[in-house]
């Protein structure tokens, strides 16, 4: 793998960790303010976004910025629990449904940057992308585990808040760096 594609690996890694931060968080307050209808709604609305994606048509570069606008989007909307949780959730519901949107169409786009440009390097990184998710992941889950024994809610939300500025700096960087020159070649 060359450098561009294995940058994708090891920036997912910090990302998906502090992502999985949030997770939890907004579990346990679908279960303290949600009834089980809303929160059936709630998976209903994320789950149907998948409908929607053949109605949009957008470049990798395109689905890139979208998704760091509504990244930053999401830390300001985090900032919104401690005024309102309810609306906080509301947000949240809006913002992750954007999200799983922009982020499959990226994913989408990016398979076919792939496929063009690094065929035979596309297993391998397929291998370590499902890689970077898990580890991302667990290690953020585990985090929140442990973290959570010392921190309150909204300790642990600043936490999430206060993680999301370098993960969105990051993602800055990979763009300026990485994804604005490939999309372009």
């Amino acid at each position: 793998m060359d450098n561009f594609l294995k940058a994708q690996i090891f920036i997912g890694i910090p990302t998906n960790i502090t992502w999985a931060l949030i997770v939890p968080l907004v579990a346990k307050l679908h279960g303290e303010l949600w009834s089980v209808a809303a929160i059936s709604w709630y998976f209903i609305a994320i789950t149907g976004v998948g409908l929607f994606i053949p109605f949009f048509k957008v470049s990798l570069k395109q689905a890139y910025i979208i998704n760091i606008i509504l990244s930053g989007l999401y830390i300001i909307g985090s900032c919104i629990y401690f005024y309102s949780p309810t609306l906080f959730l509301i947000v949240e519901l809006f913002l992750n449904s954007l999200l799983l949107l922009f982020g499959a169409l990226y994913e989408i786009q990016f398979t076919v940057l792939l496929a063009k440009n690094y065929q035979k390097d596309i297993e391998e990184y397929e291998k370590y992308s499902y890689v970077r998710e898990s580890l991302g992941s667990l290690i953020g889950f585990l985090m929140m585990a442990i973290l959570y024994n010392y921190l309150n809610f909204d300790e642990s939300l600043m936490l999430f808040i206060v993680l999301m500025v370098p993960t969105f700096g990051l993602g800055v960087w990979n763009y300026i760096t990485y994804i604005r020159e490939v999309a372009d070649g």
